[in-house]
Order: C-alpha cells, then sequence, then structure tokens
C-alpha cells in the first residue's frame, strides 16, 4: 500500500524526523537541502557508482525528481542526519526502480565520504527494512548494486539480501554491471536486526490501538487527543512501545499516552522513548508536561527521567472515566502533573 509521507515542518523546513535511529534521523528532503545537496552529489569520489559528480543543475533536477515521487510513491531518497549535531551524513532511501524491464521496490544510499567506515550505512539502511516491512507493508526488497561495489555488497549481504540475478544498467551510454539483491518479508521478520528504530506516525493510529489501551484504558479519553496528537512508534525487530505526545501552547507539549508491552517492561524503551521526545521537542518549545496517577513507581519513573512535580487536578479519574481505574493495585483519583524544562534547542538543520 502506498504511504503520504509527511514531515512536521516550520517554513520549508522538517522539524522532527519521521524515521529516528540510536544515532540517526531521516528527513523529507526539502528545496532548504540544496546548498548541501550540491557539495554531496557534486563530489565525484562520493557518486564513483554514477562515475561523475553532479552539476549544480543536476543536483536541483535530482532534489525535484525526488519531491516528485513523494508525490507520486510515498517515499524516495531521505537526507539523513546525526542526531548529535544534525550534520547532513548522506541521503537514503526506498525506490522504485527498474531492472531487465521489470519494476521493483529497492533500498539505496549515498553516503558522504567523510562517513565512510562508521558503520552509517548499515544502521541507516536496517532502519529503511524496518519501515519497508514495518510501516509499508512490502513484501520484498531489493537492492541493485554494481558489480565492482564490495562495500555496499557487503551492506546487502549484512542485511540478510541475496544475489538473486546479475544485470546491465545503461547510464550516459556506459553499460554498468549490476547484481540485484532481494530481501523477502518473511524471511526478515525472522531474523530482524536487533538496532532500535522509532517511526513518526501521522496515519493510522488506531492500527496501535490495542497498545495504546494500556496507556490510556478508556478509548473515548484517547480519542480526545490521538487525532491531534504525534505518535511515535519503537521497534527493536517488533513493535515495543508507543508514545503520544499533543501540543498545548504555543511552546508547551505533554506526553499524553506511553505505553510498552508488558512482557517488554523495565528494558529502558520507556525511558528511551521518554528521552527522545525531550530532545525532539525541544527543538519546537521550553517545556515538556505529563499526567499521571498518584502511584509511587509511575511517579519515581518520570521523575528519574527529569521531570518534576507541576500541580495535581483533584479527581480527574474518578471525574472523567466512567469506570474505576486501577494501577498496581491502586485506584487513581487524582492527576499528578509534572514537568521538564528542555533545553532550547531550535536547530532546525544545520
Amino acid at each position: 500500500r502506498r504511504q503520504r509521507q509527511m514531515c512536521i515542518r516550520d517554513r520549508d523546513k522538517c522539524i522532527l524526523p519521521f524515521l529516528i535511529t540510536e544515532r540517526l534521523e531521516f528527513f523529507q528532503l526539502t528545496q532548504a537541502d540544496l546548498p548541501e545537496l550540491e557539495i554531496l552529489l557534486g563530489d565525484p569520489e562520493i557518486m564513483y557508482a554514477w562515475e561523475h559528480g553532479f552539476t549544480k543543475i543536476e543536483s536541483q533536477a535530482w532534489l525535484n525528481e525526488n519531491l516528485r515521487r513523494y508525490s507520486s510513491d510515498g517515499y524516495s531518497y531521505w537526507a539523513v542526519r546525526k542526531k548529535n549535531d544534525g550534520s547532513l551524513i548522506g541521503v537514503m532511501g526506498i525506490l522504485k526502480e527498474v531492472a531487465e524491464g521489470k519494476q521493483y521496490i529497492g533500498i539505496g544510499y549515498i553516503l558522504n565520504k567523510k562517513y565512510w567506515g562508521q558503520g552509517y550505512a548499515g544502521e541507516g539502511t536496517a532502519a529503511l527494512c524496518q519501515y519497508a516491512f514495518r510501516k509499508l507493508q512490502l513484501q520484498t526488497l531489493t537492492a541493485q548494486v554494481r558489480t565492482n561495489n564490495f562495500a555496499s555488497q557487503h551492506i546487502a549481504e549484512g542485511l540478510g539480501m541475496k544475489a538473486m540475478c546479475n544485470f546491465v544498467k545503461i547510464y550516459r551510454g556506459q553499460e554498468m554491471p549490476h547484481f540485484l539483491y532481494t530481501l523477502d518479508r518473511d524471511k526478515w521478520l525472522k531474523t530482524a536486526s536487533n538496532g532500535t528504530v522509532i517511526i513518526l506516525e501521522l496515519e493510522a493510529k488506531k492500527d496501535f490501538l490495542q497498545l495504546l489501551l494500556l496507556g490510556d484504558e478508556d478509548e473515548k479519553m484517547l480519542d480526545r487527543y490521538l487525532k491531534r496528537g504525534d505518535l511515535f512508534a519503537l521497534y527493536k525487530g517488533d513493535l515495543k512501545a508507543t508514545v503520544v505526545v499533543t501540543q498545548e501552547k504555543e511552546d508547551v507539549f505533554e506526553v499524553k499516552n506511553l505505553a510498552v508491552w508488558p512482557q517488554e517492561q523495565r528494558r529502558g524503551y520507556g525511558r528511551f522513548l521518554m528521552t527522545e521526545m525531550c530532545r525532539l521537542y525541544s527543538r519546537l518549545g521550553t517545556r515538556m508536561l505529563v499526567g499521571t496517577g498518584d502511584v509511587f513507581e509511575t511517579l519515581n519513573f518520570y521523575q528519574a527521567c527529569g521531570f518534576t512535580r507541576s500541580h495535581v487536578i483533584k479527581n480527574f479519574f474518578t471525574d472523567n472515566y466512567p469506570q474505576p481505574i486501577f494501577e498496581n493495585g491502586i485506584q487513581l483519583k487524582d492527576m499528578v502533573y509534572l514537568e521538564r524544562f528542555l533545553k532550547n534547542d531550535r536547530r532546525l538543520k544545520k
């Protein structure tokens, strides 16, 4: 199924990534990325698979084609940036490609040579597999790799891909032999990478209803904020946890729902999501809130995540829920709000 890829923007820049790994963030490309793309695509050493660096005109055309594919396909090359400083390490994406007259959906990447040999290609392409098989529900994924590109062959094989055949591409009148690597979804699900990825879900949020109801037992209450909130799903192989964040004021955001499967609790997924949400939303605001029941273990968890008590709404649970709500055997009555002041990180992309 085709997915409409979206991003949360400020003017012409994407602020929040739609895909996050331990070290990387994926963003839709925009025209604001062109100066960095001209440097990346213009370097003949980086563009060795094309055997030439792109001119500024070619770089602009390449960017325009990717923007067109976002509209027609829902995916293409995306900007990939380091989480710690926003540096563009390259572009990676999911692409419709043709080999021997047949159309395939595959993965591709162009990595800045400064970041070769540091594991970014493997980390990023593993995240692409997660996105392709979990989000897009693709059944097969391919990679077209030149027969003399041993580094990319190693990456493909590390993902579990197998070379199905070899074929010849004609580019600028030149014959370029390639291998066609393939990976089936069923096989990947059995051997999925242990890498942690977070996917921003702006559509089909109710697909996560079973897990979300662990964080808020009343579906009507859930519906009050789910539509306007940002939902992030955390995967490590399979789905582990979700979090929903809403905007309450211009610079104030709130974690409305944090849910981890019971069998996956106490493994750090909840804390990792809270840390990531505070990091991400520091680009948009100055304060993060979370409301919870007056239960020692839960309050202790949020305090360990850097939150402090703010205020209490008396009888919130008894006044707003049709049935009594219990947590750890304690009936919830008052809503305890905690807050965390966010470091002012309004960096969009450097």
